[in-house]
């Protein structure tokens, strides 16, 4: 917003979007640049305050090094195994110890020297760098790791 040219040429620029319902509504280019800003933030305020609590409780530093590098991981929102559709509080608590798990097996990566490198590299060529493609599979791992754990004590008897 400080560049007022830009603003000024976003704010004669439309945008033409789908909304939930359906329907088609034009919206100006600052106006979209603006919601695009809020998303973000909101998105970013979520893990901050209600993702990743037991990490930042449990393993500070470790925490200020996935924040910093932004190796934090999307939450899963459902599961099920053999046909047993787990419960929301089962789902919160996978979650949870997935990613304290995740943020043993992914500390000494990011305090490597190669991190920065490895950001800006795409050795496989296929658009994510090898930074995401190295810490998506420690989420795996770590998803993998709980899940097993868990899907042990799900199958018990009731």
């Amino acid at each position: 917003m400080s560049d007022k040219e830009k603003v000024a040429t976003r704010s004669k620029e439309f945008i033409e979007r789908e909304k939930a319902n359906g329907t088609i509504e034009k919206v100006s280019g600052v106006r979209d640049d603006v919601e695009k800003l809020w998303t973000k933030a909101k998105d970013k305020a979520e893990i901050e305050l209600f993702r990743w609590g037991s990490v930042k409780e449990d393993m500070p530093k470790t925490w200020e090094l996935i924040k910093k590098h932004e190796a934090y991981q999307d939450y899963v929102t459902s599961k099920s195994t053999d046909g047993y559709k787990w419960s929301k509080s089962e789902v919160y608590e996978f979650n949870n110890l997935a990613t304290l798990r995740y943020a043993e097996i992914v500390e000494g990566y990011l305090k490597s020297k190669s991190i920065d490198d490895a950001k800006k590299r795409d050795y496989n060529q296929d658009g994510v760098s090898d930074f995401q493609e190295q810490i998506d599979e420690m989420w795996a791992d770590a998803k993998i790791y709980v899940s097993d754990r868990m899907e042990s004590m799900i199958k018990k008897p009731r």
